[in-house]
Protein backbone atom coordinates (compact mmCIF):
# COMPACT_ATOMS: atom_id res chain seq x y z
CA UNK A 1 0.00 0.00 0.00
CA UNK A 2 2.60 2.50 0.65
CA UNK A 3 4.45 1.81 -2.34
CA UNK A 4 1.53 2.43 -3.94
CA UNK A 5 0.90 6.04 -2.44
CA UNK A 6 4.49 6.76 -3.12
CA UNK A 7 4.22 5.78 -6.52
CA UNK A 8 0.90 8.35 -7.01
CA UNK A 9 2.75 10.74 -5.46
CA UNK A 10 5.81 11.03 -7.16
CA UNK A 11 3.18 11.15 -10.70
CA UNK A 12 1.64 14.08 -9.04
CA UNK A 13 4.63 15.55 -8.38
CA UNK A 14 6.15 14.55 -12.06
CA UNK A 15 2.66 16.37 -13.56
CA UNK A 16 3.14 19.28 -11.45
CA UNK A 17 7.26 19.84 -12.50
CA UNK A 18 5.62 19.32 -15.91
CA UNK A 19 2.84 22.01 -15.48
CA UNK A 20 5.44 24.53 -14.20
CA UNK A 21 8.21 23.55 -16.59
CA UNK A 22 5.62 24.33 -19.80
CA UNK A 23 4.38 27.81 -17.88
CA UNK A 24 7.52 29.01 -17.41
CA UNK A 25 8.49 28.52 -21.27
CA UNK A 26 4.96 29.91 -22.36
CA UNK A 27 5.71 32.91 -20.16
CA UNK A 28 9.65 33.59 -21.28
CA UNK A 29 8.25 33.55 -25.00
CA UNK A 30 5.23 36.17 -23.89
CA UNK A 31 7.62 38.12 -22.43
CA UNK A 32 10.01 38.28 -25.71
CA UNK A 33 6.81 39.28 -27.32
CA UNK A 34 5.82 42.17 -25.30
CA UNK A 35 9.88 42.92 -25.06
CA UNK A 36 10.19 42.52 -21.36
CA UNK A 37 13.86 42.10 -21.39
CA UNK A 38 14.30 41.78 -17.59
CA UNK A 39 11.60 38.94 -17.36
CA UNK A 40 12.98 37.24 -20.13
CA UNK A 41 17.01 37.23 -17.91
CA UNK A 42 14.52 36.10 -15.08
CA UNK A 43 13.05 33.52 -16.72
CA UNK A 44 15.87 31.81 -17.96
CA UNK A 45 17.77 32.10 -14.30
CA UNK A 46 14.60 29.91 -13.26
CA UNK A 47 15.18 27.28 -15.77
CA UNK A 48 12.92 27.94 -18.66
CA UNK A 49 14.16 26.59 -21.80
CA UNK A 50 15.64 29.42 -24.01
CA UNK A 51 14.76 27.28 -27.15
CA UNK A 52 11.15 26.54 -26.61
CA UNK A 53 8.85 26.52 -28.92
CA UNK A 54 4.98 27.69 -29.16
CA UNK A 55 2.85 25.80 -31.40
CA UNK A 56 3.28 27.48 -34.41
CA UNK A 57 7.15 26.54 -34.04
CA UNK A 58 8.29 29.98 -32.70
CA UNK A 59 11.01 30.11 -29.95
CA UNK A 60 10.89 33.53 -28.10
CA UNK A 61 13.99 34.64 -30.39
CA UNK A 62 11.72 34.55 -33.19
CA UNK A 63 9.38 36.26 -31.50
CA UNK A 64 11.46 39.42 -30.48
CA UNK A 65 12.86 38.79 -33.99
CA UNK A 66 9.83 39.40 -35.46
CA UNK A 67 8.83 41.97 -33.19
CA UNK A 68 11.69 44.34 -33.33
CA UNK A 69 12.66 43.99 -29.59
CA UNK A 70 16.46 43.88 -30.05
CA UNK A 71 17.27 44.08 -26.13
CA UNK A 72 15.35 40.79 -25.48
CA UNK A 73 17.07 39.27 -28.76
CA UNK A 74 20.47 39.79 -26.90
CA UNK A 75 19.32 38.95 -23.41
CA UNK A 76 18.14 35.47 -25.47
CA UNK A 77 21.32 35.02 -27.74
CA UNK A 78 23.31 35.55 -24.57
CA UNK A 79 21.15 33.10 -23.15
CA UNK A 80 22.13 30.37 -25.49
CA UNK A 81 19.21 30.54 -28.24
CA UNK A 82 20.24 28.82 -31.25
CA UNK A 83 19.81 31.26 -34.34
CA UNK A 84 19.36 28.29 -36.91
CA UNK A 85 16.03 27.17 -35.01
CA UNK A 86 13.37 27.30 -37.89
CA UNK A 87 9.42 27.72 -37.35
CA UNK A 88 7.48 25.35 -39.17
CA UNK A 89 7.27 27.55 -41.72
CA UNK A 90 11.31 26.95 -42.22
CA UNK A 91 11.87 30.03 -40.86
CA UNK A 92 14.92 31.22 -39.13
CA UNK A 93 14.95 34.35 -36.61
CA UNK A 94 16.93 35.86 -39.32
CA UNK A 95 14.76 35.43 -41.79
CA UNK A 96 11.94 36.98 -39.50
CA UNK A 97 14.07 39.78 -38.84
CA UNK A 98 14.71 40.42 -42.61
CA UNK A 99 10.69 40.27 -43.37
CA UNK A 100 10.19 42.98 -40.27
CA UNK A 101 12.73 45.57 -41.58
CA UNK A 102 13.44 45.30 -38.39
CA UNK A 103 18.01 46.71 -38.90
CA UNK A 104 19.40 45.96 -35.63
CA UNK A 105 17.45 42.67 -35.40
CA UNK A 106 19.15 41.73 -38.89
CA UNK A 107 23.02 42.94 -37.64
CA UNK A 108 23.22 41.44 -34.42
CA UNK A 109 22.19 38.08 -35.53
CA UNK A 110 24.30 38.29 -38.31
CA UNK A 111 27.34 39.20 -35.70
CA UNK A 112 25.95 36.31 -33.93
CA UNK A 113 26.34 33.60 -36.56
CA UNK A 114 29.30 35.27 -38.21
CA UNK A 115 31.06 34.98 -34.86
CA UNK A 116 29.36 31.23 -34.27
CA UNK A 117 31.16 30.19 -37.60
CA UNK A 118 34.75 32.10 -36.99
CA UNK A 119 34.99 29.95 -33.73
CA UNK A 120 34.20 27.18 -35.18
CA UNK A 121 36.49 27.80 -38.31
CA UNK A 122 39.37 28.49 -35.38
CA UNK A 123 38.71 25.38 -33.60
CA UNK A 124 38.71 23.28 -37.15
CA UNK A 125 42.09 24.72 -38.09
CA UNK A 126 43.74 23.85 -34.68
CA UNK A 127 43.17 20.60 -34.94
CA UNK A 128 43.38 20.09 -38.65
CA UNK A 129 46.17 17.90 -40.14
CA UNK A 130 45.08 16.79 -43.45
CA UNK A 131 44.09 19.02 -46.61
CA UNK A 132 40.42 18.08 -45.31
CA UNK A 133 40.63 19.05 -42.46
CA UNK A 134 41.52 22.47 -43.57
CA UNK A 135 38.86 22.84 -46.31
CA UNK A 136 36.39 22.20 -43.14
CA UNK A 137 38.17 25.71 -41.14
CA UNK A 138 37.94 27.41 -44.89
CA UNK A 139 34.43 26.71 -45.23
CA UNK A 140 33.71 27.68 -41.85
CA UNK A 141 36.19 31.27 -42.15
CA UNK A 142 33.52 31.92 -45.80
CA UNK A 143 30.45 31.39 -44.21
CA UNK A 144 31.20 34.06 -41.49
CA UNK A 145 32.22 35.99 -43.95
CA UNK A 146 28.75 36.05 -45.31
CA UNK A 147 26.92 37.23 -42.51
CA UNK A 148 30.20 39.88 -41.58
CA UNK A 149 31.46 40.91 -44.92
CA UNK A 150 33.31 44.16 -42.91
CA UNK A 151 35.35 41.58 -40.39
CA UNK A 152 39.10 42.21 -41.28
CA UNK A 153 39.69 39.40 -39.03
CA UNK A 154 37.83 36.70 -40.96
CA UNK A 155 39.98 37.11 -44.35
CA UNK A 156 43.25 37.20 -41.94
CA UNK A 157 42.50 33.48 -40.97
CA UNK A 158 40.67 32.83 -44.34
CA UNK A 159 44.23 33.39 -45.48
CA UNK A 160 46.12 31.76 -42.95
CA UNK A 161 44.47 28.44 -43.47
CA UNK A 162 44.05 28.81 -47.33
CA UNK A 163 48.26 29.09 -47.02
CA UNK A 164 48.35 25.64 -45.35
CA UNK A 165 45.76 24.11 -47.44
CA UNK A 166 48.14 26.07 -50.78
CA UNK A 167 44.95 27.47 -52.61
CA UNK A 168 47.61 30.07 -52.96
CA UNK A 169 46.05 32.80 -54.71
CA UNK A 170 42.82 32.42 -52.50
CA UNK A 171 45.15 33.33 -49.41
CA UNK A 172 46.53 35.92 -51.13
CA UNK A 173 43.02 37.57 -52.15
CA UNK A 174 42.29 37.18 -48.62
CA UNK A 175 45.05 38.73 -47.00
CA UNK A 176 44.98 41.64 -49.09
CA UNK A 177 41.22 41.93 -48.34
CA UNK A 178 42.44 41.70 -44.74
CA UNK A 179 44.92 44.96 -44.78
CA UNK A 180 42.09 46.59 -47.24
CA UNK A 181 39.57 46.59 -44.13
CA UNK A 182 42.08 47.34 -41.55
CA UNK A 183 45.23 49.04 -42.87
CA UNK A 184 46.41 50.22 -39.68
CA UNK A 185 46.72 47.09 -38.11
CA UNK A 186 49.97 46.68 -36.23
CA UNK A 187 50.66 43.19 -37.99
CA UNK A 188 50.29 45.04 -41.37
CA UNK A 189 53.87 44.60 -41.80
CA UNK A 190 54.10 40.93 -41.13
CA UNK A 191 51.14 40.29 -43.19
CA UNK A 192 52.74 41.38 -46.12
CA UNK A 193 55.82 39.64 -45.46
CA UNK A 194 53.41 36.84 -45.42
CA UNK A 195 52.03 37.85 -48.78
CA UNK A 196 55.56 37.77 -50.35
CA UNK A 197 56.56 34.21 -48.51
CA UNK A 198 53.25 32.97 -50.28
CA UNK A 199 54.16 34.34 -54.22
CA UNK A 200 56.97 32.26 -53.89
CA UNK A 201 55.40 29.56 -53.54
CA UNK A 202 52.91 29.82 -55.66
CA UNK A 203 55.63 31.06 -58.64
CA UNK A 204 57.46 27.34 -57.28
CA UNK A 205 54.07 25.08 -57.74
CA UNK A 206 53.82 21.51 -56.84
CA UNK A 207 55.84 18.68 -56.23
CA UNK A 208 55.73 15.47 -57.06
CA UNK A 209 54.62 14.31 -53.99
CA UNK A 210 51.81 16.72 -53.50
CA UNK A 211 49.88 14.22 -56.56
CA UNK A 212 50.73 10.82 -54.65
CA UNK A 213 47.38 9.00 -53.38
CA UNK A 214 43.90 8.31 -54.76
CA UNK A 215 41.33 10.93 -55.90
CA UNK A 216 38.18 10.81 -55.85
CA UNK A 217 36.75 12.50 -59.32
CA UNK A 218 33.12 12.79 -60.78
CA UNK A 219 30.96 9.40 -61.09
CA UNK A 220 31.29 9.30 -64.07
CA UNK A 221 35.17 9.42 -64.13
CA UNK A 222 35.69 7.51 -60.98
CA UNK A 223 38.83 7.78 -58.92
CA UNK A 224 42.69 8.22 -60.10
CA UNK A 225 45.47 6.97 -57.77
CA UNK A 226 48.73 8.52 -58.76
CA UNK A 227 51.64 7.36 -57.61
CA UNK A 228 55.80 7.77 -57.84
CA UNK A 229 57.30 5.23 -59.95
CA UNK A 230 59.28 2.79 -58.07
CA UNK A 231 63.20 2.08 -58.98
CA UNK A 232 63.56 -0.33 -61.43
CA UNK A 233 59.97 -0.83 -62.01
CA UNK A 234 59.83 -1.08 -65.63
CA UNK A 235 56.13 -2.71 -66.34
CA UNK A 236 53.94 -1.70 -63.41
CA UNK A 237 51.20 -3.95 -62.19
CA UNK A 238 47.87 -3.67 -64.85
CA UNK A 239 50.01 -1.37 -67.14
CA UNK A 240 51.53 -1.55 -70.45
CA UNK A 241 53.20 0.84 -70.89
CA UNK A 242 54.06 4.01 -68.48
CA UNK A 243 56.10 7.39 -69.19
CA UNK A 244 57.12 10.42 -66.98
CA UNK A 245 58.08 10.46 -63.38
CA UNK A 246 54.83 8.59 -62.12
CA UNK A 247 51.85 6.01 -63.12
CA UNK A 248 48.06 6.10 -62.89
CA UNK A 249 45.54 3.96 -61.80
CA UNK A 250 41.62 4.72 -63.02
CA UNK A 251 38.93 2.97 -61.21
CA UNK A 252 37.49 2.20 -64.41
CA UNK A 253 37.58 -2.37 -63.94
CA UNK A 254 39.50 -2.78 -67.38
CA UNK A 255 41.21 -5.65 -68.04
CA UNK A 256 44.36 -3.29 -69.07
CA UNK A 257 45.40 0.28 -69.18
CA UNK A 258 47.75 1.94 -71.63
CA UNK A 259 49.11 5.29 -70.88
CA UNK A 260 50.35 7.39 -74.07
CA UNK A 261 51.23 10.20 -72.12
CA UNK A 262 51.57 11.82 -68.22
CA UNK A 263 53.34 15.16 -67.65
CA UNK A 264 52.58 17.50 -64.61
CA UNK A 265 54.16 20.62 -64.39
CA UNK A 266 54.00 21.79 -61.21
CA UNK A 267 50.43 23.32 -61.61
CA UNK A 268 48.56 21.40 -64.34
CA UNK A 269 48.33 17.83 -65.00
CA UNK A 270 47.75 16.17 -68.36
CA UNK A 271 47.31 12.35 -68.70
CA UNK A 272 46.10 10.57 -72.03
CA UNK A 273 45.24 6.87 -71.36
CA UNK A 274 43.72 3.88 -72.91
CA UNK A 275 41.44 1.48 -71.20
CA UNK A 276 40.83 -2.18 -72.91
CA UNK A 277 38.71 -4.68 -72.00
CA UNK A 278 39.40 -8.54 -71.96
CA UNK A 279 36.58 -8.85 -74.36
CA UNK A 280 37.72 -6.49 -77.10
CA UNK A 281 34.59 -5.04 -77.80
CA UNK A 282 34.59 -1.72 -75.44
CA UNK A 283 37.27 0.27 -74.83
CA UNK A 284 37.66 3.78 -73.32
CA UNK A 285 40.35 6.74 -73.88
CA UNK A 286 40.31 9.40 -71.67
CA UNK A 287 42.35 12.79 -71.43
CA UNK A 288 42.58 14.45 -68.29
CA UNK A 289 43.32 18.10 -67.74
CA UNK A 290 43.37 18.73 -64.60
CA UNK A 291 44.99 21.74 -62.16
CA UNK A 292 45.91 21.61 -58.84
CA UNK A 293 44.16 24.45 -56.76
CA UNK A 294 44.88 22.62 -53.38
CA UNK A 295 47.11 19.91 -51.88
CA UNK A 296 43.80 18.06 -51.83
CA UNK A 297 41.86 19.22 -54.74
CA UNK A 298 42.02 19.18 -58.16
CA UNK A 299 39.70 21.08 -61.14
CA UNK A 300 39.33 20.45 -64.23
CA UNK A 301 37.55 18.41 -67.13
CA UNK A 302 38.13 14.87 -68.89
CA UNK A 303 36.99 13.89 -72.54
CA UNK A 304 35.84 10.05 -72.66
CA UNK A 305 35.74 8.46 -76.14
CA UNK A 306 34.11 5.10 -75.15
CA UNK A 307 33.34 2.20 -77.68
CA UNK A 308 30.79 0.00 -77.42
CA UNK A 309 30.53 -2.61 -79.88
CA UNK A 310 32.92 -2.32 -83.41
CA UNK A 311 30.67 0.62 -84.53
CA UNK A 312 28.91 2.89 -81.33
CA UNK A 313 31.07 5.74 -80.19
CA UNK A 314 30.28 7.46 -77.75
CA UNK A 315 31.91 11.23 -77.09
CA UNK A 316 31.50 13.50 -74.09
CA UNK A 317 33.01 15.79 -71.45
CA UNK A 318 33.27 16.01 -67.96
CA UNK A 319 33.98 19.26 -65.54
CA UNK A 320 34.66 18.91 -62.33
CA UNK A 321 36.77 18.39 -58.69
CA UNK A 322 38.68 15.43 -57.45
CA UNK A 323 39.32 15.26 -53.81
CA UNK A 324 41.75 13.55 -52.20
CA UNK A 325 40.49 10.57 -49.93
Amino acid sequence: MKSLLKMVLFLILLLIAHTSYADINSDLIQAAGINDAAKVKQLLKQGADVNAKDKYGNTALMIAAISGHTDTAKVLIDGGADVNAKDWSDDTALVLAIEGEHKDIVRLLKQTMARRHMVRGQAAAKIAKTPADYEDAIREFEQAAKFAPDWPEIYYNLGVVQEKAKEYDKAIENLEKYLALAPNATDADVVREFIYKIEFLKERGWSMEDLVGTWVGPKEVGNLTISLKKSGERYPKRFFYQKGEFVVMPSWPSYRVHIHSAKFDGKQLIINLSHFHENGMTGRDEHYDLTMVSKGRMTGTVKINEQKGPKTMLIFTVTGEWLRK
